[in-house]
């Protein structure tokens, strides 16, 4: 029974859908085509949630967690004039924040729980926003070309060090003041 409460609730969570921006301070919503873009990569078990065993804890770091992945997806596609992100800017965002692809090195993992109020907190969304170096603007151009498979299977190309990640690709220091 708890369990098909939680997944009611996560649906209901899920439903809404519509502009992908957000409130001053408020909920951000989760766009649709991220939300099924999500189910295709190994997510939640980075994230250590078992849907069997959830408590609302999981929804809110999964739910941050998407967030975060969008407001990063938003920045890339402004990038190349687009208003909404397209899958691309998506998987983009989902590279650049370590998810895929799968044998990436997870150099931005740490500044996950970091990044999850970005789903309430219009502060944070700014702060991820501002993460998002000058080669990242570039994953949707580099994957394009590529092909998703070859992308996945290079590794994505990108800079395996920490401070060149974070220098040109996502600068987690903003995330933590500088530490």
């Amino acid at each position: 029974m708890r369990n098909q409460l939680f997944s009611a609730i996560v649906l209901m969570v899920f439903s809404f859908s519509g502009d992908a921006m957000a409130q001053e301070n408020g909920p951000t919503i989760i766009p649709e085509q991220l939300q099924k873009l999500a189910l295709k990569f190994p997510i939640t078990e980075r994230l250590k949630i078992d849907w069997n065993e959830a408590a609302p804890e999981d929804v809110g770091r999964y739910l941050g967690f998407l967030a975060a992945v969008n407001e990063v997806a938003l920045t890339v596609a402004k990038s190349h004039d687009r208003k909404e992100p397209s899958e691309v800017d998506f998987l983009a965002a989902l590279s650049i924040e370590c998810i895929w692809p799968n044998h990436k090195p997870p150099l931005v993992e740490a500044s996950w729980p970091l990044q999850e109020p970005a789903f309430y907190n219009a502060a944070v969304r700014e702060t991820i926003r501002a993460a998002v170096g000058p080669v990242a603007r570039e994953l949707p151009d580099r994957i394009e070309k590529l092909g998703q498979d070859l992308y996945a299977s290079s590794g994505g190309e990108l800079p395996t060090q920490p401070d060149r990640y974070y220098k040109d690709i996502f600068d987690i220091k903003k995330l933590t003041g500088g530490k």
